[in-house]
């Protein structure tokens, strides 16, 4: 493979996929091959996949994780967009890397991996009741940082939060009312999703 293929090959794929499982196994392997562009292009398909059928993905959880440490940008947030649906999916893998989400949410430089290591977390946030009080703090931190950059992902983790502890709701209330105001609608249509569970 000489170049990333273009979004309408990875959604043929993935379609072809969804139609037959018995070829998800092939492109898993390729999630383990020395060429970075097709590590790339699996993934990038693979993210496709997750957002339609995150059950089939689980087995490449594993792998997803160990390449967020890959050298390359686009690896990396390649695989954090294929494992954030799984987040909720593999809650201890996903309670192994909870620092390296945080630290990727806080510091990274690009927006698209900061992003889906927010989505990451939002979603894990909604597995139990253990992972929500977990990820509550770690949220916050990067609602502080980011405020209204990266809100309405923070928001959707916090509807998880408030819902699965309904004691953490005033509380949430008060850490989400100034966003009610926000320049941005979908900030604003989150913040007033959580108002409803009160």
């Amino acid at each position: 493979m000489k170049s990333i293929p273009k979004a309408a090959e990875s959604n043929q794929q993935a379609a072809e996929i969804l139609m037959h499982p018995e070829l998800f196994a092939e492109l898993l392997a390729q999630l383990y091959s020395e060429n970075s562009i097709e590590i790339i292009a699996a993934a990038n398909t693979l993210g496709r996949i997750s957002l339609k059928d995150p059950q089939m993905m689980v087995t490449a959880g594993p792998r997803l994780v160990q390449l967020l440490k890959h050298p390359l940008k686009r690896v990396r947030w390649q695989s954090m967009e294929a494992y954030s649906p799984l987040a909720a999916l593999l809650p201890e893998l996903t309670q192994g890397i909870l620092d390296e989400l945080e630290h990727y949410a806080l510091n990274d430089s690009s927006t698209i991996i900061r992003d889906h290591a927010i989505q990451s977390l939002a979603y894990y946030a909604g597995s139990s009741v253990e992972a929500a009080a977990e990820v509550h703090p770690l949220l916050i931190r990067i609602l502080d940082q980011w405020q209204d950059r990266h809100a309405a992902r923070i928001f959707s983790g916090l509807h998880h939060i408030a819902r699965l502890i309904p004691q953490r709701l005033p509380e949430i209330l008060l850490q989400t009312e100034a966003y009610l105001e926000s320049p941005r609608p979908t900030v604003i249509r989150e913040a007033k999703r959580i108002r409803k569970l009160g």
